[in-house]
Order: structure tokens, then C-alpha cells, then sequence
């Protein structure tokens, strides 16, 4: 079953501190590694999102541009069926949360935390199948991506 997968690039203003505060946070928290402070230019960072608009995953890496971006979106497509997974338990919440790795990279992180184990694995599921798709479509299918501002 196909989750109808693709990618949204997001272009993040450094003065909108809300929005560049929790994208960070979360990757901090998920992936236990300090995430560079803001940037003091526009980013582009990316999620995967199903065909119903839900986000599947957010890419871990911010770029300055959305070719950079897509080549980063590329790559991780690339590499998925090498990508591992860590599985992520936020003791203060009892939350749970996924890190897709290559090698010892963090690429793809949970879009959110999860309050059972149970819709852990069926995000982690669904985003997998998303970058399967991805694969499947990309190339043939250029609706798969969409570029907006992070307004």
C-alpha cells in the first residue's frame, strides 16, 4: 500500500524565533546531538509528507537552498535501504520518537512523539514506505514536491 509520499521544502526565516526554535528542539531531543544554533539567512529544511498532507518525517539537515535540499532528499532516497533505525523513548513524557540513520548519520527523524510504542512503529513504518515511494514515483512525478514558506 502506498502512502502517496512527497516532499515538502520549507523555506524558514531566522527571525520567525518560534518556528526555528522548535524545528531545532526537536531534532536535538530525537537525535541527543546539539543542533547548530539559528542561522542568520533564510534555511530550507524538508519533511515527508503523505498524500493526505501528514508528515511522515522531517529531514535533520537545514540548507540554504532547495536544490541543496533536494539533493539531500535524493541521497537519503538513495541510500533507504540501508538506513537503520533508532527507536527514541523521552522518559519526562513517556514519548516515543524514530531516527532513520546512514551509518552513523542522523538523515530522518520522527515528525512528532508519540504517546504508544505502537504508533511509533507504524510512523517509522509509513515513513519508509513513503521514501519507497519516493523511489518508485520521483522521477516520473514532479507533483511528488512542493516548495512554501514557513509563514
Amino acid at each position: 500500500m502506498s502512502t502517496g509520499a512527497r516532499v515538502q521544502f520549507i523555506r524558514v526565516d531566522p527571525t520567525d524565533r518560534a518556528r526555528m526554535t522548535s524545528w531545532i528542539h526537536h531534532i536535538s531531543r530525537l537525535t541527543g546531538a546539539p543542533v547548530e544554533p539559528s542561522p542568520e539567512s533564510p534555511v530550507v529544511v524538508w519533511q515527508l509528507a503523505a498524500a493526505n498532507h501528514r508528515v511522515l518525517g522531517r529531514g535533520v539537515v537545514s540548507r540554504e537552498t532547495v536544490d541543496d535540499a533536494r539533493a539531500d532528499v535524493a541521497a537519503i532516497v538513495a541510500a533507504r535501504d540501508r538506513l537503520t533505525a533508532r527507536m527514541v523513548r523521552l522518559e519526562s513524557n513517556r514519548g516515543y520518537g524514530w531516527v532513520l540513520l546512514d551509518g552513523r548519520d542522523a538523515v530522518l527523524i520522527s515528525a512528532r512523539w508519540y504517546a504508544m510504542e505502537r504508533d511509533r512503529r507504524e510512523s517509522l513504518r509509513s515513513a519508509r514506505l513513503g521514501l519507497d515511494t519516493l523511489a518508485d514515483e520521483g522521477e516520473r512525478d514532479a507533483a511528488l514536491v512542493a516548495v512554501k514558506d514557513g509563514r
